[in-house]
């Protein structure tokens, strides 16, 4: 399913129902994408997180710090991912390459790139731009479709790239 997350014991969590009102895409109503692209914002739960953290934290050169100071560390950066999509964080985690423990400005930003893509799309697809040079003629069902299966297209190339990287 696209846009589907894996959940901490690796299980597929669907994308959550559509609960928003429909949105325009170029002329047609989609509410599944809109769902879908909503999806793939989830985050991953604190847990998960602190796992992927720790695994950075291996393969990472770091300085040594009191147990105070890393419980803090692991609850700050924990806290701030928790506001990103898993796999991107996953990704800026574990993907994306650290030769040291990466700042929060680093990651954030690394973070940023990413859910920029995405949140980009869903305002697109909750907000559709009004041409007033545009005629609003109507799609033939063929167009409709075509269009519909070029924005899953899309939708799936941003995801990839996304967990890739950009």
């Amino acid at each position: 399913m696209l846009f589907s997350r894996e959940g901490p014991n690796g299980e597929r969590i669907p994308p959550p129902p559509a609960q928003i009102k429909a949105a325009h895409v170029e002329g047609e109503v989609s509410e599944e994408l809109l769902a879908r692209a909503e999806g793939a914002m989830i985050p991953a739960p604190p847990r998960m997180i602190e796992e992927w953290l720790a695994e950075l934290s291996v393969i990472t050169a770091k300085r040594a710090d009191d147990d105070f100071s890393e419980e803090l560390r692991l609850t700050a950066y924990t806290n701030r991912l928790a506001e990103y999509p898993a796999d991107i964080v996953r990704h800026a985690l574990l993907v994306h390459t650290w030769k040291f423990w990466p700042t929060w400005s680093e990651l954030s930003d690394v973070c940023e790139l990413l859910t920029s893509k995405r949140r980009a799309m869903i305002k697109a697809l909750r907000n559709p731009s009004k041409n007033p040079e545009q005629k609003a003629e109507p799609l033939s069902d063929e167009e409709r479709l075509r269009r519909s299966q070029r924005l899953g297209d899309l939708l799936a190339e941003l995801r990839v790239k996304g967990e890739a990287g950009g």
